[in-house]
C-alpha cells in the first residue's frame, strides 16, 4: 500500500488513539506527571545519606589557603596585595 502526504490518515490530535475523553488524557497524564514526581522525591532521599553519617568535612580558611599557595608557588608570594600602577 503506497502513502501519500495528501493520502495521510494520522491525526493531529494524539488522544483520537486511545479509547478515552480529552479530559480523561489529561487526568492519565497528572497521574503519571505526579508519580514520576514521587519517583524522584523518592529516589533523591534514598540517596542522601543519614542525619549522623554527614562526615564534617575540615574546612580551610582564606588565609590558610593562601599560606597553601604561598608554599607551593613562591612566584605568586604577596600577588593579593599588589595593585595596578595607574
Amino acid at each position: 500500500m503506497q502513502s501519500s502526504v495528501a493520502d495521510s490518515r494520522i491525526s493531529a490530535t494524539p488522544f483520537q488513539y486511545f479509547n478515552i475523553s480529552v479530559a480523561a488524557c489529561r487526568c492519565a497524564g497528572a497521574i503519571g506527571g505526579s508519580r514520576s514526581g514521587r519517583n524522584r522525591r523518592q529516589r533523591n532521599i534514598a540517596s542522601m545519606p543519614a542525619a549522623g553519617e554527614t562526615a564534617n568535612p575540615q574546612l580551610e580558611t582564606a588565609a590558610e589557603a593562601i599560606a597553601r599557595i604561598d608554599a607551593l608557588c613562591p612566584w605568586l608570594r604577596g600577588v593579593e596585595l599588589r595593585t595596578v600602577a595607574a
